[in-house]
């Protein structure tokens, strides 16, 4: 199945870079992976009170709770997550 978004609780996000780290209410288009050859893909994080949504510009196969998906800016990983 293809989707184009997925969702990571607030407990479970977690920022290397702690200084480009989303407020609940902003939001940061970047490229992110659920797979770790995977190539990346534009998407589009959106920071909840919940948690972090990750829309991605393209619909990606086999998104399934309990991976893992991480995001960059340019080849730089800023932050990952586990898949609810």
């Amino acid at each position: 199945m293809n989707r184009f978004g997925l969702f990571v609780k607030k407990d479970q996000v977690h920022w290397i870079r702690e200084d480009l780290a989303l407020k609940p209410g902003e939001s940061s288009t970047d490229v992110a992976r659920i797979r770790y050859r995977q190539p990346l893909s534009k998407a589009t994080l959106v920071m909840r009170e919940n948690g972090l949504y990750v829309i991605f510009e393209n619909a990606q196969k086999g998104i399934a709770s309990g991976q893992f998906v991480a995001w960059y800016q340019g080849e730089e990983c800023i932050g990952s997550g586990t898949i609810f």
